[in-house]
């Protein structure tokens, strides 16, 4: 069982809540899901693993978005290894989009705030 906790935006009700909840629970990759209004979050449960981006695909057709959070790391020594950097960030369940720059030792990335 794979779970997910996701910020959602753009709730102004209990029936936004309640809207979501229904149209997520009617897909058919969704065990179960709970989504809270007051919170602004949705707790996710899907048996396979689901891709950032798909999640992010769902809620914004429903007209929401997910919070997502960007963060750039910079390497402090010559280990800055980019294709292991690259499988990482490539098959990180978080990450939506990421960036690696060789020359400057760094890398930028996208990912789904709170996805657990």
């Amino acid at each position: 069982m794979h779970g997910y906790s996701l910020q959602i935006q753009g709730m102004t009700c209990g029936g936004c809540a309640a809207s979501v909840q229904r149209k997520l629970d009617a897909l058919e990759d969704i065990v179960s899901c709970e989504v809270n209004f007051a919170t602004e979050t949705a707790r996710i449960e899907s048996q396979e693993a689901l891709k950032p981006k798909q999640l992010i695909n769902w809620i914004r057709s429903f007209g929401f978005s997910i919070q997502t959070d960007h963060q750039r790391f910079q390497a402090t020594d010559d280990r800055f290894d980019q294709a292991s950097l690259d499988l990482i960030l490539s098959t990180h369940p978080e990450v939506v989009s990421y960036q690696i720059n060789n020359p400057f030792k760094n890398s930028r990335l996208h990912h789904i705030a709170g996805c657990q």
